[in-house]
């Protein structure tokens, strides 16, 4: 599988696989659950299949979600999680129910073994969806937009080459990604090299704080190979293994050459300008006294359920409309209802421009700070 659109469409029929894989298993949980408590002809899939229709407008955030991040093809396992969620959990809760109430002969043993089962195989589509959508790196994949992913060689950090930059993250956790990122844009780019390092070595990396003076990370590097990446605001030293060290240099390369190089550097008053966007309409009274939006993992997420509010009428004339022409039902609401939320959805589209503006912005602003974490007048 070596094109993007082969791997794309294995991807996402591993999601569907592992979105419906568990709503399955907990149909045939209730089927057995009846069965035994001699309610045989208990229509549980209609239970089920209703279950589902209520939830299909999560089921349409989280498809929107994949489109969204389309070329992030790092974050699909955790969208694919979010997806699996709705169905695993019931079905984790009827097999506990299951070997709960019928404590005899074999009963508890097969419903847990069920349930282990099936969070095994959720993690395993899980791991290949990962490996569907990042490996192998091939001409194809490096010629596309899509993100490529490597990890550090004894670190917890992960380099993503993408389309307009490299990005190095999980300094501190990778847990969350988000905490002390930094990143060469292609723009900064003056150099990138593999390199052997002889003698164990500290590398300090420039990480954004809110401040003129960006906070200092350190971490070790091991002797070994290691890949140099040198721009205009930050130079890396990044220990890789063997294996990866000529792909990612080919990756960084391919996708730079094209791309005009910025004359100057970043000046003091761009970066004031950018770093003030940081501060969205999403914030606190509370937050903007202790001035949270100046952490590195700081997101305006309230903004997130600003949007999902205003979008609320058309994703209910949308279910409505599928409900009309299924047998989920069309929420008791009729023709009427659809057109009525389909009116209020057009007003709040144009309402829903204030709050996207915002997060686009401040996502515009976190990648220039990654950048650039301080001004180009402090030290470097």
């Amino acid at each position: 599988m070596t094109g993007v659109f082969p791997r794309h469409a294995m991807a996402l029929a591993l999601v569907v696989l592992a979105a419906v894989l568990p709503i399955y298993v907990w149909g045939a949980l209730l089927q057995w659950d009846a069965q035994l408590a001699g309610q045989g002809s208990t229509d549980t899939w209609g239970q089920v299949w209703e279950y589902v229709g209520a939830g299909a407008a999560v089921w349409l955030i989280i498809a929107s979600a994949y489109v969204v991040f389309w070329r992030r093809v790092t974050v699909w396992p955790m969208i694919t999680l979010l997806a699996i969620a709705p169905g695993l959990v019931p079905a984790v809760i009827t097999s506990l129910e299951i070997a709960n109430d019928y404590r005899t002969e074999y009963r508890p043993v097969i419903s847990l073994g069920i349930a282990i089962a099936l969070g095994a195989a959720c993690l395993g589509l899980l791991h290949a969806i990962r490996l569907v959508t990042t490996r192998p790196v091939t001409h194809a994949m490096i010629a596309s937009r899509l993100e490529i992913p490597f990890e550090a060689d004894g670190l917890n950090a992960r380099l993503c080459v993408q389309h307009d930059r490299l990005v190095l993250d999980s300094l501190l956790s990778r847990w969350k990604r988000s905490r002390a990122r930094v990143a060469i844009p292609w723009t900064t780019l003056r150099s990138v090299r593999l390199e052997q390092v002889e003698h164990d070595t500290t590398w300090q990396v420039l990480v954004y704080n809110g401040s003129e003076q960006a906070d200092a990370l350190e971490y070790d590097i091991r002797p070994g190979l290691a890949i140099r990446i040198v721009g205009t605001a930050r130079e890396l030293l990044v220990p890789v293994s063997e294996r990866d060290g000529k792909t990612i240099v080919a990756a960084i390369e391919s996708r730079a050459a094209n791309v005009e190089r910025d004359a100057e550097p970043a000046t003091e008053e761009a970066w004031r300008a950018m770093a003030a966007r940081r501060r969205t309409g999403a914030l606190t009274p509370w937050q903007r006294v202790t001035k949270e939006y100046d952490r590195t993992d700081y997101r305006p997420y309230r903004l997130l359920v600003v949007i999902a509010f205003l979008l609320t009428p058309l994703f209910t004339a949308l279910l409505i409309a599928i409900g009309q022409v299924t047998e989920l039902g069309d929420l008791g609401m009729g023709t009427g209802g659809m057109i009525g939320f389909g009116a209020i959805g057009v007003v709040f589209l144009f309402l829903v421009r204030s709050p996207l503006g915002q997060f686009r912005r401040f996502i515009r602003a976190n990648e220039y700070v990654e950048a650039f974490p301080e001004p180009s007048n402090v030290r470097r």
